[in-house]
């Protein structure tokens, strides 16, 4: 039969046996075991549901045990009785594949006499592809606008630009599934800002620019500062240079009414 991939003597007055199983990459799977625990031909075999991932005591009782195993965990029978025979069978498989037993890849099936306590490994792998993880940061870059009116008052405000870099694993631990060796950073542009502010308006002038950026990893981004100068006449707060010289206008018009009004008076009353 196929599945069954260990048959052992046991020739240790009290023997044991451990089952231990994982997974190559560490990948989650659950598996189906079966352990025939007997004399020898003809004996009375009973079957046996064992729910535990612990320890079973056999103790000279002949059965047929199956069993579910996690990655990583194992099942160990005790006080296996002196000459009884075992076998261990691989049940449900799901599309997994057998690599190693005991860490011999070569081996397939086990079989022999066991003069003391034995632990049997299976190490299995998936037979679909190995899933590759993918890392991701996000990187900013912070500009810092400043408009300076007429007269002279400063407002600011920021822009945070921010793009995501990635980079996939290209080897892992056989054993853990942890990432071994990395491939290189996928690169990511910032784009270029002259003056992303819209309720500016016009009137608004600067030499200074963001320009695009390409960057190929984590790198740190230098802060950038855009500076902007009230170029055309017109005020945008009260106390602006320009409302005051509309205000002195404004005055003098009234000053020059009065005058006249004044004027005209004095001519009719002569």
């Amino acid at each position: 039969d196929e599945d069954v991939t260990a048959t052992f003597t046991n020739e240790k007055k009290k023997g044991s046996v451990k089952i231990a199983k994982k997974t190559m990459y560490n990948t989650p799977g659950t598996f189906t075991f079966r352990a025939k625990v007997w004399k020898g031909e003809g004996a009375n075999i009973e079957y046996m549901d064992l729910s535990d991932q612990g320890a079973t005591d056999v103790s000279g009782e002949e059965g047929i045990y199956e069993f579910t195993l996690d990655n990583g965990k194992d099942k160990t029978f005790n006080n296996i009785p002196l000459n009884y025979k075992y076998e261990i069978w691989e049940m449900e498989k799901e599309g997994w594949e057998l690599v190693s037993i005991n860490d011999d890849e070569e081996a397939t099936k086990a079989e022999g006499t066991i003069h003391g306590d034995h632990t049997y490994s299976y190490t299995f792998k998936n037979e679909g592809p190995i899933i590759y993880p993918t890392e991701e940061k996000k990187v900013t870059r912070t500009i810092h606008f400043t408009y300076i009116k007429k007269n002279g008052k400063k407002v600011k405000s920021n822009l945070v630009q921010e793009v995501t870099i990635t980079r996939t694993a290209l080897e892992l631990d056989p054993e853990t599934g942890k990432v071994t060796k990395w491939g290189p950073w996928s690169s990511a542009t910032f784009p270029a800002v002259k003056n992303p502010d819209k309720e500016a308006g016009s009137g608004w002038a600067t030499k200074d620019v963001a320009p695009a950026l390409t960057i190929n990893g984590p790198v740190e981004v230098k802060d950038v500062y855009i500076v902007y100068h009230r170029t055309d006449g017109a005020g945008s707060d009260t106390g602006d240079s320009n409302n005051i010289t509309t205000w002195i206008a404004i005055m003098a018009a009234a000053v020059v009414i009065a005058l006249a009004v004044i004027i005209r008076r004095r001519r009719n009353n002569q």
